[in-house]
């Protein structure tokens, strides 16, 4: 932890180089507009050009949301052996929903529509709106993610302070200000029912909830028939967060030696749970696109919206 070495600093400035041409190029999109992305000619009916944008949001999010799940349902259940993994999976996920907000900015055009539309339209568009639900989304996970974190990371840092780099050390106090060994155990509680309320959130109200059935509900997405889009989500952000806990943990056992810490038998169970997220997500999706094959045809779709119509007859005009 104290020593860096030629490689990590090489690696820092390509990951710095890569952060500049990011920069360059966004500013480049916010002076033109989105026809600089090339997208303009995707899709049908003119193309979609922010359709890559939200792509990535949905990703995004969903590798934040099963990230924090896994992390909550090993405070749940307690089991100590996948702890350092689940420390991983949170700082993941504070990543992944930074990234999450940002592709929001990027894909409405210009920032400050977030100010001027979105936030104003809150109180009547949350119900119906994925754009404005996301907004809510993002914000409300951060919150119970950063909460959890920080609650957390104070045992932590009073502990590992002598092993911690010094260049933190203004940080490190922020974080433990008036921290003492008595609010161990009130934490511990205040964090198993903060994971509870995000194991609750997720699969009803967030990535397998709201979001998809609004985006089902889309004229757009007239494709996407029977109410599978949720567990359908929520299968997808599992089977992306697993598989980014195993990358980076795989990372780290590597670069840092950490054998004894991330055990073998720690990737055979994760493995296992990700090869059931896997296949629970092909079945999910085999309902849907079975399901879409055997749609009606349009014109018997337009007839069972004429039968299900409020309007009804009222007689000849004569009264008869």
């Amino acid at each position: 932890m104290r020593s860096t070495s030629r490689r990590y600093l090489v690696l820092f400035g390509a990951a710095l180089v890569a952060v500049g041409v990011w920069v360059a190029a966004y500013l480049q999109q916010l002076q033109h507009g989105l026809i600089v992305t090339g997208l303009g000619d995707w899709g049908s009916g003119g193309g979609v050009p922010w359709g890559l944008y939200i792509g990535a949001f949905i990703w995004w999010v969903g590798i934040a949301h099963g990230g924090i799940i896994l992390s909550a349902a090993v405070q749940l259940v307690g089991l100590e052996t996948y702890k350092p993994v689940a420390r991983m999976a949170e700082l993941l996920t504070i990543a992944a929903l930074t990234c999450a907000g940002l592709y929001i900015l990027i894909h409405v055009g210009r920032p400050d529509r977030l100010v001027t539309s979105v936030l104003p339209a809150w109180p009547w568009r949350v119900h119906w709106s994925p754009l404005v639900w996301d907004v809510t989304v993002i914000t409300l996970y951060f919150v119970l993610t950063a909460t959890y974190l920080a609650l957390t990371v104070r045992y932590d840092i009073v502990r590992l302070r002598d092993r911690l780099p010094d260049w933190f050390e203004p940080l490190y106090r922020a974080l433990t200000i008036g921290y003492t060994e008595t609010e161990d155990a009130v934490v511990e509680r205040m964090v198993w029912w903060l994971a509870f309320a995000i194991i609750i959130l997720a699969p009803l109200l967030l990535h397998g909830g709201v979001i998809p059935w609004l985006f089902a509900l889309l004229p757009s997405m007239a494709g996407w028939f029977g109410g599978v889009q949720g567990p359908s989500f929520l299968s997808i952000a599992l089977t992306s967060a697993m598989s980014g806990v195993l990358i980076i943990a795989a990372a780290f056992r590597r670069a840092y030696g950490w054998e004894a810490l991330i055990p073998v038998d720690v990737f055979r169970g994760l493995a296992k749970w990700l090869g059931f997220f896997g296949l629970l997500f092909l079945w999910l999706q085999l309902q849907q696109v079975i399901t879409g094959v055997f749609a009606a045809p349009e014109s018997l779709t337009h007839a069972a919206e004429v039968r299900r119509s409020p309007r009804r007859c009222t007689g000849s005009p004569s009264g008869s």
